[in-house]
């Protein structure tokens, strides 16, 4: 591979694609990894350029590594301009940086997810680059504070009682270390102002509300034969073979509505004519805020700590944009093997 020279202005990126020979190749990417970096990075002082230089070359050995295991078939897209603006705003984003191993693995999977897009245009390589530039600004806790809100407000997760979304929550609390997460209200306008979300005062949501509203049938008390035949206008038995009821998750002895949450229900074959009922009867008898809290302490003394935590911060009242979301999935796709279904 040739070097060849190339001059730019003030401000501006030298992108250098033709004349390379495209492929497959893993030597190949980090040379033009290097290319892109040499090209465009300031000149520091030795001692800094000498740790610029280290970092980068950090950052380009993870990302090669992945590619090497991955079946990757899409290395031509180097060649065009946006990728190649990618590994450059990575690696100087990167050698900026102190070096901590979340921004590299944040970083690396950012950047293999805009190579494997086709086309420079599109929404998904616009949303990777955007995610790029802004993951380098940003710190462990702030992602931290993406993944939280992220959690609870676009993920659902697949349980099958209370005990269950306890026992989730509080082993991602844990894991993600979000018991002891920093949540000044700075760090929120941080996260605002580099586009990560957005906070509506309006808009707050308490956990406990917040999560029976999501899930309601998780904290449902039940209702009785009579009350969901008369409401319905079938039996109990019918109901039950139509898997439109089923017995009380706590209290076997009541009847309640088979879904567990929202999305659940809408998911349902219910006839229109006593949808709305059912709606109803999802909605109503549900534990009371003192009933869960004292539920939750039982179990989990930690997460009773979070969802204060929650409650009184920004937490509850900030909503994630696309980019947010990105870095926040990216994130949490590093730390966590095995993920809940995505609800965007």
């Amino acid at each position: 591979m040739s070097k060849n020279t190339q001059k730019s202005g003030d401000n501006s990126v030298q992108i250098q694609a033709e004349n390379v020979n495209l492929g497959p190749n893993i030597k190949e990417v980090k040379e033009i990894c290097e290319l892109v970096f040499e090209a465009n990075f300031p000149r520091l002082k030795e001692a800094a350029a000498e740790e610029a230089t280290k970092k980068a070359g950090e950052l380009v050995g993870a990302l090669t590594e992945k590619l090497a295991k991955t079946d990757f078939t899409t290395l031509e897209n180097l060649s065009s301009p946006r990728k190649q603006d990618d590994l450059y705003v990575a690696q100087k984003g990167f050698a900026k940086s102190d070096g901590n191993e979340d921004l590299k693995g944040i970083l690396v999977n950012l950047l293999s997810s805009s190579l494997g897009e086709v086309g420079d245009s599109n929404f998904n390589s616009i949303l990777f680059s955007e995610a790029i530039e802004v993951a380098s600004k940003l710190s462990t806790n702030d992602f931290k504070i993406l993944v939280t809100i992220m959690l609870f407000n676009d993920l659902r997760f697949q349980v099958s009682n209370l005990e269950g979304l306890i026992k989730v929550t509080t082993s991602y609390a844990k894991k993600l270390g979000l018991v002891e997460l920093n949540v000044p209200d700075l760090a929120f306008t941080n996260l605002e102002y580099h586009r990560c979300l957005q906070i509506e005062p309006l808009q707050r949501k308490l956990f406990f509300p917040f999560m029976r509203q999501k899930y309601p049938g998780l904290f449902s008390r039940g209702h009785s034969k009579e009350n969901i035949e008369s409401r319905l206008g079938a039996t109990i038995e019918e109901l039950i073979a139509e898997k439109i009821i089923v017995a009380c998750l706590r209290d076997p002895s009541l009847y309640q509505i088979a879904a567990l949450g929202r999305e659940e229900f809408e998911e349902m074959d219910i006839s229109e004519n006593i949808k709305s009922e059912a709606e109803k009867l999802l909605s109503e008898n549900l534990m009371g805020d003192d009933d869960v809290k004292n539920f939750i302490s039982a179990k989990d003394a930690e997460l009773d700590i979070f969802i204060k935590k929650w409650d009184t911060s920004a937490l509850s009242m900030s909503r994630l944009s696309p980019v947010g979301k990105t870095i926040a999935h990216t994130y949490l796709d590093s730390k966590i093997e095995k993920m809940p279904p995505l609800m965007l």
